[in-house]
């Protein structure tokens, strides 16, 4: 009897789903007019939402950072002699470069000398087609206005070679409305944003203009930030020290010159930061020449007295083979005492330059002292550059701080190593030198 209960209820919620299904199709039938109409009315919204947008156009390029002969790139020497220690990562040089492009100075850098703060843009179907560079008919220059300055005015062409400029704005605020000025191509005109410089586009054979030209002048940080959220840093490769470098604008001629510009710029200054490495260090031999020139002539008055006071004697091939040991052994006290010298003078020299550069070539026959003074050049460097981009509190510039002290303190310990070998051969010098004086001194006698 339940059995017999259950599949009547079974079939009949069955029958009541068929019915509600049944019903929807009905609906859905008698209505679908409406489903079309919307379908058409998506489509045509798409249609022009998609005409109303301007295409945006990708424009790319590679920076390779250049390594040294060692294979290992510029300023990485830190990493090979102090990887052991955990003081660097493998590719923490090349990720400062990548905050290097990416910095603000160095996209203001590029709106400044590209003028990209200043759009100019004509009416066209569906939205405003974005001019620049060769396309340009005419251009126009804000002499009076600040660095941070925004203002927008109209240029509509006039007669043969006229131009009204009128619908003047500063700073989002409307000026006399009623306002226009007048002019032609290298005229300089009052107008109320000041004076204005009217001058002729970069292509000499590119169409006059026919058509009301809209111009922007946004101010130089907000260009430059509008400018940098359109580019693109990152690594081809983690193995690699490839930077690729992306631009996303509506006209292509300006993402390109965008790029190259920002790569002249880069390279400008790493031209810059290796040119304070080289006055450093010119600095640093004019201050040596000085002291070595008045040691050249402590040095020759010694060399007269030595003679003096010990005869060179006339015997056969032991006399000479004493003299030649003796020699031999005054050139090398000279040259151990010049470096003596100039070990002190760079370790007085390190102690009292904190936080700048240290001569890259002081003249110290130490190739591991040398080493550790040029990896100390380029870290700072690496160092100055980060902080111009950020601040001392970023936490890559205190971890260059770090290095940098741990560096300094190998420098200095070196420095005295150094000092110390440096005073041992020149005690082994002298005694040798004493003994050879000693024979020779005995050899007219033997004679």
């Amino acid at each position: 009897m339940n059995e017999t209960s259950f599949n009547n209820n079974a079939a009949s919620m069955q029958d009541n789903q068929q019915m509600t299904l049944l019903d929807l199709w009905s609906m859905c039938i008698r209505r679908w007019p409406w489903f079309v109409l919307s379908v058409l009315v998506c489509l045509a919204l798409g249609a022009l939402y998609i005409l109303k947008t301007p295409p945006v156009y990708t424009r790319s390029a590679s920076v390779l950072i250049k390594e040294d002969a060692k294979g290992r790139s510029i300023g990485s020497d830190i990493q090979s002699s102090f990887s052991d220690l955990g003081l660097v990562t493998s590719n923490v040089n090349v990720n400062n470069e990548i905050i290097n492009f990416a910095s603000p100075d160095m996209m203001i850098e590029v709106v400044k000398r590209l003028h990209l703060e200043t759009e100019y843009k004509l009416d066209h179907r569906f939205y405003d087609r974005t001019l620049y560079g060769s396309s340009l008919p005419l251009t126009v220059n804000f002499l009076d206005l600040g660095n941070s300055d925004y203002a927008t005015l109209d240029v509509v062409p006039e007669e043969e070679g006229k131009y009204t400029l009128h619908r003047f704005k500063l700073n989002a605020g409307d000026l006399d409305k009623e306002t226009t000025v007048s002019g032609a191509i290298g005229d300089t005109l009052e107008t109320p944003l000041g004076r204005i410089l009217m001058g002729a586009g970069s292509n000499p054979g590119v169409a006059p203009l026919s058509a009301p030209l809209h111009i922007t002048r946004s101010g130089y940080y907000s260009a430059a930030r509008r400018f940098a959220g359109a580019l693109k840093v990152g690594l081809a490769n983690k193995q690699a020290t490839v930077i690729d470098l992306s631009m996303n604008d509506v006209n292509t001629q300006r993402a390109v010159e965008t790029l190259s510009m920002l790569i002249n710029v880069y390279n400008e200054n790493w031209i810059k930061d290796k040119n304070q490495i080289t006055t450093s260090t010119n600095e640093f031999i004019s201050e040596r020449l000085q002291v070595i020139e008045s040691e050249l002539g402590d040095v020759d008055n010694t060399i007269t007295n030595f003679k003096s006071a010990n005869r060179m004697p006339n015997i056969g091939a032991s006399a000479s083979m004493d003299m030649q040991v003796s020699m031999e052994a005054n050139r090398e006290i000279i040259e151990l005492n010049n470096q003596l010298s100039i070990a002190r003078y760079l370790l007085s020299f390190i102690r009292d330059s904190q936080g700048k550069l240290l001569p890259a070539d002081a003249g110290l026959k130490e190739s591991s002292i040398q080493n550790l003074i040029n990896q100390f050049n380029t870290t700072l460097l690496q160092r100055n550059r980060l902080v111009e981009s950020s601040s001392e509190e970023n936490y890559l510039v205190q971890d260059l701080d770090r290095q940098l002290e741990s560096m300094r303190g190998a420098i200095l310990t070196s420095i005295d190593n150094y000092i110390v070998s440096v005073n041992m051969r020149l005690a082994s010098s002298r005694a040798t030198q004493a003994t050879a004086d000693a024979r020779i001194s005995n050899n007219p006698q033997q004679a």
